[in-house]
């Protein structure tokens, strides 16, 4: 079983560092496993993509003419000098033209389609993307999370309000900002520890951490830490920073 294991890890590893790649580079174009993302990201970021099927269009010559096929690459088989023996296709459809000249489109019954590369004239490939936070993969990880930071912001809350505690010595005015304050940066922690866990890391802006910071320094404030005066400029100091080290903002889907 420990070999198993270990041997399964090994392989995997291999892959995503890419060994051997370059001789078996169906794997790549079929089941896109290396940056093809980043060349079809359709105006995202590719890493706030999930990839999810690749769609063929496939020609194939026949004694009667060529015909053409279309379904989800669901699998496929290659010799030992790594070229493409079968390739086997999902929910398969096949174009053909009536006595009239239209096109027709029928869908073929059966779980696979299995295609053998000798009659293939050409391939077309179509990699199908999602957006990770459309993905069920994302939802529950940022429930998680979400629930996991509630949990904590509960937490302080009763602490704040109830507990009589040295640290929460507090008036309710000074309590009622307390709160305030630290619930913005928990919020921006809750989105960027999603993102970090969900490796989107294009959605990991300087503005997160500028808001944390910012709302950060009034606490120092109401515990007398530093003077109200120090805090403002503070503020100042670091909007100044923030608008010299933030780039210009280009045309992109957010």
């Amino acid at each position: 079983m420990v070999l198993g294991i270990a041997v399964y890890v090994i392989t995997n590893k291999i892959k995503i560092i890419g060994i051997f790649k370059h001789q078996n580079y169906w794997e790549d174009l079929l089941k896109v496993n290396h940056n093809f993302k980043k060349n079809h990201s359709y105006g995202y970021n590719h890493d706030r993509l999930t990839y999810l099927r690749t769609e063929a269009d496939i020609l194939i010559e026949t004694n009667k003419g060529d015909k053409l096929y279309s379904g989800v690459v669901s699998d496929y088989f290659i010799d030992m000098s790594f070229k493409l023996q079968t390739i086997i296709l999902s929910n398969a459809k096949r174009y053909k033209k009536d006595v009239n000249g239209n096109l027709e489109i029928k869908s073929i019954p059966g779980h696979n389609f299995i295609l053998n590369s000798e009659r293939v004239l050409n391939i077309n490939l179509t990699y199908v993307y999602q957006l990770k936070e459309q993905s069920s993969r994302f939802k529950i990880i940022e429930n998680i999370i979400g629930s996991l930071f509630f949990i904590i912001w509960v937490a302080f809350f009763v602490s704040v309000i109830f507990l009589d505690s040295q640290i929460f010595n507090l008036s309710i005015l000074g309590k009622i900002s307390l709160l305030f304050f630290v619930s913005v940066p928990l919020l921006q922690l809750s989105a960027i520890l999603t993102n970090l866990l969900t490796l989107r890391f294009s959605k990991i802006s300087s503005v997160e951490f500028f808001i944390i910071l910012a709302f950060g320094l009034p606490i120092l404030s109401v515990y007398d830490l530093i003077s109200f005066s120090i805090t403002l400029l503070l503020e100042f100091i670091l909007i100044i920073v923030f608008s010299l080290v933030t780039p210009k903002k280009t045309k992109k889907h957010n």
